[in-house]
Parts: structure tokens; sequence; C-alpha cells
């Protein structure tokens, strides 16, 4: 990559302060083309989504951007199931890898939820109601719904990942023990808006970044790096004592077109950050063993 006077580089640190451009920066050594670990997709996924709003569409739109996957989708809301066909109707994705099927019933009444079978379901997404007023009362049904569901499906190991969408940020607190990923729409919203607002070009990298057909962050297991004999020659991540600095994961990930961002450790789920660090020092030494995760910025595979 050739980069000219005009340019600029997108760069991911803690403070505008740290962003600015290093007196100390030294060229770069020639990397190696490895073979990139080969990420493992079920060809097709079941989805219930549970709950209905204005998002739900779009996401119906990322769901399709990916060519290499058919998704059999059961939306479950008291919204009628003709309001929300039209609604999708009019989106422009698509729809020939979505198979999509409306049902209208309440997911609060047990006896209802059950007769879908959570548990047969690859993932669970449970989105606030616009029906209801927004914060408390929104959040206290998908909560419920939450909590239903849990009981359904119990604490099989093969239970599938649940996403809960919230709205008022005081409720993630109660999640803080459970299982599940919390999603906070409107905090994440008002976020991106004020860093636009101060930092205009800004908004080209979030659109990479959150619209379908762009860049993806993903998680590799830092095995599947080390793991192949091309790599262990390279003597780059390959270790007796599983120690490695951070700036070898980053050569690791760009001489596959990946850029590195942080790890993930394993087995720390529960912890307040999950086991993620983000932008560590490049020259720090880490003790990783080939459980543990990179993070990194990927070409959505087409």
């Amino acid at each position: 990559m050739t980069l000219g006077a005009g340019d600029r580089v997108a760069v991911l640190a803690a403070s505008y302060d740290d962003a600015a451009p290093s007196t100390t920066v030294r060229p770069i050594a020639e990397l190696s083309e490895w073979e990139a670990p080969e990420a493992e997709m079920p060809g097709e996924r079941r989805v219930l989504i549970l709950g209905w709003n204005h998002r739900v569409p779009a996401l119906m739109g990322e769901f399709a951007s990916y060519p290499r996957e058919r998704y059999f989708i059961d939306i479950v809301s008291q919204v009628t199931a003709s309001k929300r066909e039209k609604r999708i109707a009019v989106e422009e994705f698509p729809k020939s890898r979505l198979e999509i099927r409306q049902l209208e019933f309440d997911y609060t009444v047990p006896a209802f939820l059950e007769s879908v079978d959570p548990a047969a379901y690859d993932n669970v997404v449970l989105v606030t109601s616009e029906r209801l007023k927004p914060g408390s009362e929104s959040d206290a049904r998908v909560i419920l719904g939450y909590l239903l569901l849990r009981e359904i499906v119990g604490k099989e190991k093969g239970r599938p990942p649940v996403l809960v969408e919230l709205s008022d940020p005081s409720n993630a607190e109660l999640f803080e023990k459970r299982s599940g990923e919390i999603l906070l729409s409107s905090l994440i919203v008002s976020r991106m808006l004020a860093r636009v607002a101060l930092r205009r070009e800004l908004r080209v990298v979030f659109d990479e970044l959150f619209s379908s057909g762009g860049c993806e962050i993903l998680f590799r297991r830092i095995g599947e790096y080390g793991s192949a004999g091309s790599i262990r020659q390279q003597n780059d991540l390959a270790s007796t004592n599983g120690e490695r600095t951070f700036a070898d994961l980053e050569r690791a990930a760009d001489a596959q077109g990946e850029i590195a961002i942080g790890v993930r450790r394993s087995g720390q789920g529960r912890t307040p950050h999950g086991g993620v660090e983000l932008n560590p020092k490049r020259d720090e030494t880490m003790r990783l063993s080939d459980g543990d995760e990179l993070i990194v910025l990927a070409a959505a595979e087409s």
C-alpha cells in the first residue's frame, strides 16, 4: 500500500492526545504471506427474534449480506404479521437467503414461548418494543422475556446464545452476573453522534464498520495463527512458554490482511469487560493460550 500526502490513517487510542503521530516510528519489517485461518461458519442458521421495532428490518438486511449462509428467522411480536411483512418488503436487500416466518403472540406468556422451542435455535435476540413507553416499561418486558427464556431453555451447555437490547443503561446492571450479551442501542447511537459531531472524518470509519458489506470485527483463536507448521517456522507466534508481544500478533494479522486491535482471554466471560483488552502496549509481554482470541478488523467475506 502506498500512502500519499493527503491520505489519513485511522488510529485506535485511549484519547486524542495519544493519537498524535509518533516521532519514533521505525520501518516495518517485510512480512511473509501466510494462509488465513478458515472460519468455521454454518451453512444454515436458525434465529429467533422476540419483539419488533424499526431496527429489525435493518437487521434482516445485515443477515442477507452474508452470501455463504442461509437464515431461517422467526419473528415473534404482537404487532400484526401483515404490517411487519410490508415493512420488510420495502427494504432493498436480497431476500433469497432469508426465510422469515412472522408469528403473532405474546412471548411473555410461558406457554406461548415454549411452543416455539427456543432451545432449537442457534441464536435468540430480544429487542425493545416501540409499542411501549421507552425506558423502564419497554425494558421490563424484555427482561421478563429473558427470564422466561432462561427458565425454559435451562442451563444446558448447548443452549443458544442470547442478545438482549435495552434502552435504559441503568438496567444493564441486572445482567452483570447473567449469561448473554447486552446491547444499549440508544447509548451506542448517542456516542457515535457525539464522536461524528466532534470529528466529522470519523463518519466514514463508522460507516465502514457498522454498515453491511464493510469490514467486520472478528475474534480469531490464537491457536489458529500458531498451529500451522509454516507459521511456527517464522517463530513469530511460536513460543515454548506461551509468551508473545502484541507486536507479534499484529504482524501475524497484518500478513493476512487483518488489523489486530486487541485480545480476549478465555474463561472471563463473566468479568466486567469479558476478558477483552483493546489496544494493549505493543512491546508488553503477554502470556496467552491457544484458547485466547485475537480481535481483528477484517474485510467481510464475499
